[in-house]
């Protein structure tokens, strides 16, 4: 999954043969060369007992051998090696969080440590999150939660993407975080009583998914190997997903009648693509850097954000002319260590309700000697 941290640890030469030198890691960040050249070290998390462990420092021995350095209760970050064998670390709490904005009204979603939202559903009423870190397993684990504050329900192992039109059904991804070889797939889990369906097994590998409005597709990006991401339409009754747009170009944002498309390019150019042929026309109105995050009742406005910043700016833009208008300004409370680049933001069709994650990190420094 774009952005997800779990991964190896490879070293390519310059002839560009890889050669792995760690085995799958549920997070691993930081990277350095031992001194000797002959070893690295990284921090990175590991499987016990179906949970994710906080990270600790390793040293990876070039002929496969591995060393845990240190550990802590914490999150542990490694940052550099000197040729002495110091160690630059950082202890950190890290947290993702979800706030929602109704009708100016701030509200308080977060559940448990490591929580990001999903999707919205119309009626402004229920979340989609998915909870990730030492609270959840290793393949993560997805909840609906009502607006109002109520406990989460758990529903199913995965990565939540996308809460269906009647409200009976959320669109998931799984498996999620089992290594190199799963090819992500899209599940539906019940809300309520019933049991999981596997609606694809292929070698596309899913990423993220909407439904149309009917429920009986959804469209969702994803890629073959070897080849680039794109989006893709897949009959939830089974066959081969069909590829909507080209290499390279991506989105979910379906318009209320499913017959259009919001979809962006590698640059952010974002166009709207008609589901069944014709040519796809520029979005006018939205500024460089921005992106959409879903359209308005009627399907002439698009809500559109830009969220490299604090506070995150809310705009609805009329697709045939391009006049824009500011709506709502999304910021937390308290802004200490929270990174700006919010992500995840979900509108309701009024644009009345707002829900967004973002990310938030403290941490200590520390040099630490090796033993």
């Amino acid at each position: 999954m774009e952005g997800d941290d779990a991964g190896f640890v490879e070293v390519v030469d310059l002839k560009g043969h890889k050669k792995l030198v760690s085995r799958f890691w549920l997070s691993v960040r930081g990277l350095a060369w031992d001194p000797s050249g002959d070893s690295l070290w990284s921090s990175a998390s590991e499987e016990q007992s179906g949970r994710e462990r906080p990270r600790a420092v390793y040293r990876l021995a070039m002929s496969g051998g591995l060393k845990k350095v240190v550990s802590e209760s914490g999150d542990l970050t490694l940052h550099d090696v000197s040729r002495g064998r110091e160690v630059l670390l950082s202890r950190d709490v890290e947290r993702y969080e979800i706030l929602a904005n109704v009708s100016g009204v701030v509200r308080d979603l977060s559940w448990l440590n490591f929580s990001r939202a999903d999707d919205l559903s119309a009626d402004g009423e229920s979340v989609l999150l998915t909870v990730e870190g030492e609270a959840a397993g290793a393949n993560y684990e997805v909840f609906l939660r009502k607006i109002d504050s109520s406990p989460p329900i758990r529903l199913g192992e995965g990565y939540g993407s996308a809460i269906s039109p009647d409200g009976r059904w959320v669109l998931a991804i799984a498996p999620f975080g089992s290594g190199a070889q799963a090819v992500p797939q899209l599940v539906l889990l019940p809300v309520g009583k019933g049991a999981n369906k596997i609606l694809t097994q292929d070698d596309v590998a899913h990423y993220a998914g909407a439904w149309f409005p009917d429920g009986s597709r959804i469209v969702f990006v994803g890629n073959k190997p070897q080849h680039g991401i794109r989006t893709w339409v897949q009959d939830i009754n089974g066959g081969a997903p069909q590829p909507i747009t080209p290499e390279g170009i991506r989105g979910t944002h379906l318009s209320p009648d499913g017959k259009f498309l919001l979809a962006a390019d590698e640059n952010g150019t974002v166009c709207i693509y008609p589901i069944d042929n014709g040519r796809p026309e520029p979005m006018k109105g939205i500024e460089k850097g921005e992106s959409p995050t879903g359209w308005s009742r009627n399907g002439q406005e698009v809500y559109v954000e830009r969220s490299d910043y604090l506070p995150v700016k809310i705009y609805r833009v009329d697709r045939v002319t391009g006049r824009r208008e500011l709506i709502r300004e999304l910021s937390p409370t308290d802004p200490a260590g929270v990174l700006p680049d919010v992500s995840s933001v979900f509108a309701t069709p009024d644009g009345a309700t707002l829900v967004y994650s973002y990310f938030r990190l403290q941490s200590d420094l520390y040099i630490a000697t090796s033993r």
